[in-house]
């Protein structure tokens, strides 16, 4: 069954989410067998 999860960034934790963006494209890029990675431009809100 696939599902979505979505998350919303604290305010002013920009730096963190830039110095762990590239660990989270590896991960996702490790498990994209199991993991359908889906970008916030495909979510119609």
């Amino acid at each position: 069954m696939l599902f979505a999860v979505l998350f919303t960034d604290k305010p002013g934790q920009g730096a963190l989410r830039a110095e762990q963006l590239q660990a989270h494209i590896d991960w996702v890029n490790r498990h994209k067998a199991t993991v359908l990675p889906m970008a916030q431009r495909y979510f119609l809100f």
